[in-house]
């Protein structure tokens, strides 16, 4: 997949106690909204996925949200 995608990373992503969980600010979540529509005019055949969505790699739980789901929610898909 590295040959192929663009990694994009938030800080964030672990709750008090080091679990995985959904941190993203609004600020984050904005300027996330933004790279990803500026991202879709350069790239409009693009799928929005996280890292733990990708078969045969290692288990992950990042970014810590479906990011499907999201970038739906947030008609980026």
């Amino acid at each position: 997949y590295n040959r192929c995608s663009i990694g994009i990373c938030y800080e964030g992503g672990l709750d008090e106690q080091g679990k995985p969980c959904n941190t993203m600010t609004t600020e984050q979540e904005t300027r996330l909204i933004d790279l990803f529509r500026n991202l879709k005019i350069l790239f409009p055949k693009a799928k929005i996925v996280g890292h733990r969505d990708l078969p045969g790699t290692t288990p992950k739980e990042c970014p810590c949200l479906d990011a499907g789901s999201w970038a739906a929610r947030h008609r980026l898909d």
